[in-house]
Order: structure tokens, then sequence, then C-alpha cells
């Protein structure tokens, strides 16, 4: 959206078919091309320090997103908290899972610790 509040420090990979909404962001923030962060009736996501979403990746409606989250191609976040640490994927069945990562994907395009 053209009025959307991005954060200080951000990146932005190929960004065909990105749509970045309302929503509130925090630095750090990675986005590569055709991922989605929007609203569900009305409420937008909040997404912490250092959060990645990989290609064709979404982050939709009431949901809380932790510092250093990583949502991996394809991977759908939709009206679920997250916290911190977390690498949300897509499973070969069409499931998503989380699982706890030491280091998030955003790190290797900053110089300073997220």
């Amino acid at each position: 959206m053209y009025d959307t509040n991005l954060p200080n420090i951000f990146l932005l990979f190929h960004t065909v078919g990105t749509v970045l909404g309302k929503a509130e962001y925090s630095d750090f923030l990675v986005v590569g091309q055709g991922s989605t962060v929007g609203a569900q009736n009305g409420i937008y996501p909040k997404l912490g320090k250092g959060v990645s979403l990989l290609p064709y990746s979404s982050i939709v409606g009431n949901c809380i997103i932790g510092d250093r989250v990583s949502v991996g191609i394809g991977a759908s976040v939709y009206e679920k908290n997250i916290e911190s640490g977390m690498v949300v994927y897509r499973e070969m069945d069409g499931s998503i899972r989380c699982k706890f990562k030491q280091r998030c994907w955003a790190q290797q395009h900053f110089l300073i610790d997220i």
C-alpha cells in the first residue's frame, strides 16, 4: 500500500507481486518476491524485529510474529502467533510447521546482531 509505514531498516528482493499492507513492522525486515502481508476483517499482523518473508510466503490477519522469525518459501501464517526465533515452513504434504532455529534468515543481510 502506498501509505504503509515501513520500518527504518528493511530490504526488499525482486518485489514483483509483493503486497505489504498496513501491518506494524519492525527494523531488519526482509521480503522476497510474491510475498503478502495483509488484513483479515480489518486486522493486520504485528511483525517483530528481523522478520523475513521468503518468496511467495504470507502473513495475514490477527497475529503477532516474534523477533527473528523466518517464513519459508510458500508458507503462510494465518491468524496465528509465532514465537521469536522460529522458522515457519511448508512440508511436502502442504502442512505448515514451525521449528526453532538459532540464526534467522535476515541475519545474513545485516552486519549487526538482530
